[in-house]
């Protein structure tokens, strides 16, 4: 993976609050654009927020379905035609794609929509990798307890997490 170092980019902190009360260590951390003002900031996160809350909504209207299958199930229709059961595979399949778009939105986290909507100018957390990094080896002291003060972070995998590098970009 090729390390990005994005000079021009800051933290930013989006504390989340439900029933006028903060989610105990539920923040989210993006990276914005050095000149991006907290209001700009806040602005995008209002309409992540809706985006966010129009996608639930258009979830919850969907009717539960039956994947269409890989392929026609003649079986199905004995008195139809080849042609006519597999127009009525592709109709089913068009609407099951459009169904899984809606589900696909819904799924997307809010650090996924704060970008989305921010036409990429604002970064998901792990779209960087970090600039140094250092390992400390403490040997076998086990049962010693040891005071990391680390950061504790819920998604430890960037989106490309698994892909391999590029050759090119190195």
């Amino acid at each position: 993976m090729t390390t990005k170092i994005f000079v021009n980019y800051k933290i930013a902190r989006v504390d989340h609050w439900r029933c006028d009360q903060p989610e105990r260590g539920l923040s989210t951390y993006v990276w914005v654009p050095q000149a991006m003002t907290t209001e700009e900031f806040e602005a995008l996160c209002e309409r992540a927020r809706d985006e966010y809350f129009k996608t639930a909504d258009a979830a919850k209207k969907l009717l539960p379905s039956t994947p269409p299958g890989y392929s026609p199930r003649y079986e199905k229709y004995p008195d139809k035609t080849v042609a006519e059961v597999q127009a009525i595979h592709e109709a089913e399949t068009t609407e099951w794609n459009k169904r899984n778009a809606v589900v696909n939105a819904k799924q997307r986290t809010f650090a996924q929509i704060l970008k989305d909507i921010s036409d990429g100018s604002v970064l998901n957390f792990w779209d960087i990798e970090f600039p140094i990094t250092a390992e400390v080896h403490w040997g076998h002291r086990h049962g010693e307890g040891i005071a990391y003060g680390e950061t504790k972070i819920t998604n430890p995998s960037p989106d490309n997490f698994d892909a391999p590098e590029d050759e090119d970009d190195l």
